[in-house]
This record gives structure tokens, C-alpha cells and sequence, in this order.
């Protein structure tokens, strides 16, 4: 005989959304200005996010009132720049701060560009201490991936071009764990709550290529952390022989591995596409967190 939290057909939900975010924390620095003597460099302003966009797939079966499996597909994504800085159009561009021995910078932009892509399986289970609210504790596996992109464009008095682009990449599986809360009103309203976290260990890959540039630190391996918070009010209503829900709300995410490091050369000369001298003169963070913050809208079905 069946166990009685099989003893029924199981109940499909699901729900997709979409979101806007403004963004901001995980600056980088391209580029450095010198003193006179040539060989101190302090950071310029760096660049980090200014907004992106969010949207999540949820699919799941309930096979009673408390069980539940669910399958998760979300995206993150985030833009930054371009920002730019002046130039000199002639030597000595020391002036400026922007400048390759006697080769001056007219002016350079910088841009930053975060995408996010998760998939989750979680198994979580429903309890009910009253008659118009629940609580949804849920444990599962993430394939955590992400790609962190950051472009500088120098154009130079001789003509032409100086570009740098530095990509950190990562993609391994770990947990998530989290807490659900739903609480109804009036006839057909609702309030949800969800504190979510995630954490996955592995190499992180970071690729620098550019006109004068020096490898940067490789893979590394570390533990990344992602961390979820929203709240949301929405209204169920009839549709079909089930029921559709309709919700807006607002959500903090954090995702952490960002590599912001960035190691300056010993001397004066290049600050156009940065000279990397490892354990010198480092800067930025090694696993920085990219913050998200703002509203999203869900639809729901039998949710």
C-alpha cells in the first residue's frame, strides 16, 4: 500500500516572474593615476552597477498538503557605464592621469556587465499553525553560474585604440535552503515573505586580455554565497479548474565572487590597459558582492 502522502494524484504549481533592480557594490578600477616621481598609483573612480533585471521559472508538484518537490530556473542580470574619463591630447599627459609613457589618452570609457544563471531542485515540506497561514521550510541542490565582464577603452592621441576586458567566470553545484511564509486575507489575498540562502565551492576562473596587459590571477578556488530576501501582496482568483494568483513585491539580492582585485605595476608608465604585478600594490576585493534591489511581478498557477 502507498504511503498516504502518496495515496493521491500530486497537485502541479507553478509560477513565473520578472523583476527590475537597481544595482550597485562590486567597484572595479581600471585605471590609476601617478605622481610625480612616477612610481605611486592611487585608483581613479572605478566603475560598478547601476541596474539590471531579474526573472525566475518555478515548477513544482504537491503531493499533499505538506509535501512538496520543486524545480527553479533564475537569472540575474546587471548593467554598469559607461563612465568615462578625460584626457590630455598632448604631452606631458602625466597631468591628466591618463596616459602610456608619451602616448596620452584622449579620453576612456569603462563598462561593467553581471549575468546570473541558476537552476535549483528543492524538496520542502508545509506546515500550517493557523488556519489562514503557512510556513515552507525547503533544502536543495543549485548549479550556481555566473559571468562578471569589465571593459576599458582607451582612445589615444597616435590613433587607434587601447582596449582591456576582464572576465571572471563560475559554475558549480551546492545548496540553497530557505523559509517561505504565506499569510491570507480578506477573501481572496495574500502576503508572502522568503529568506533564501545558497553557497557553492569551486574554481573561479578570471581571463584578462588586452593591449598592455600581464596574466592576472587565474583560477582560484572559493566558496561563493548568494542571498535572497522579498516580501509580496497579491490576489488568487478563479481560472479554469484551478486558481491563478497575480502578486507584486520587492526583493534584496546579494551575490558574492565577484573578483575586483587589481594589482598595479611598480613604476611609472603604463596606466592605459593596467600592468598586473601580482602581490604588489593590490586593490578590490577578492569575492565582492553585487547588491540588487527593487520590484518584481509574479504569476502564479495553483500556487
Amino acid at each position: 500500500m502507498a504511503p498516504a502522502a502518496f495515496a493521491s494524484s500530486p497537485t502541479f504549481y507553478g509560477s513565473i516572474e520578472y523583476g527590475h533592480n537597481d544595482a550597485s557594490d562590486a567597484e572595479y578600477v581600471h585605471e590609476f593615476s601617478v605622481d610625480a616621481t612616477g612610481t605611486q598609483f592611487a585608483p581613479l573612480p572605478g566603475t560598478d552597477f547601476d541596474s539590471g533585471n531579474s526573472g525566475a521559472l518555478r515548477l513544482g508538484l504537491r503531493f499533499d498538503a505538506h509535501l512538496f518537490v520543486e524545480l527553479a530556473f533564475n537569472n540575474a542580470d546587471a548593467d554598469g557605464g559607461p563612465n568615462a574619463l578625460a584626457g590630455a591630447a598632448s604631452t606631458p599627459c602625466i597631468a591628466a592621469n591618463n596616459f602610456n609613457d608619451d602616448i596620452c589618452s584622449l579620453n576612456s570609457r569603462f563598462s561593467s556587465d553581471y549575468e546570473s544563471r541558476n537552476i535549483d531542485l528543492i524538496v520542502g515540506w508545509t506546515m500550517q499553525p493557523g488556519t489562514r497561514s503557512t510556513f515552507s521550510p525547503y533544502l536543495g541542490m543549485r548549479r550556481m553560474k555566473f559571468q562578471d565582464t569589465r571593459q576599458g577603452v582607451d582612445a589615444i592621441s597616435s590613433g587607434g585604440n587601447f582596449g582591456q576586458v576582464i572576465t571572471t567566470d563560475f559554475s558549480h553545484t551546492g545548496w540553497v535552503a530557505g523559509l517561505r511564509f504565506k499569510q491570507n486575507f480578506a477573501t481572496n489575498w495574500f502576503f508572502n515573505a522568503e529568506v533564501q540562502q545558497a553557497r557553492a565551492n569551486g574554481d573561479r576562473n578570471r581571463v584578462l586580455s588586452g593591449t598592455f596587459t600581464a596574466p592576472s590571477p587565474g583560477n582560484r578556488s572559493l566558496g561563493v554565497t548568494q542571498r535572497m530576501m522579498r516580501v509580496a501582496v497579491g490576489r488568487n482568483f478563479k481560472m479554469g479548474n484551478g486558481t491563478g494568483s497575480l502578486s507584486l513585491g520587492y526583493q534584496d539580492l546579494s551575490h558574492g565572487g565577484i573578483d575586483t582585485t587589481q594589482f598595479t605595476s611598480t613604476s611609472g608608465g603604463t596606466t592605459i590597459g593596467q600592468t598586473y604585478v601580482p602581490n604588489y600594490a593590490a586593490i578590490g576585493d577578492a569575492n565582492a558582492d553585487i547588491s540588487m534591489r527593487g520590484f518584481f511581478l509574479s504569476f502564479g498557477i495553483n500556487h
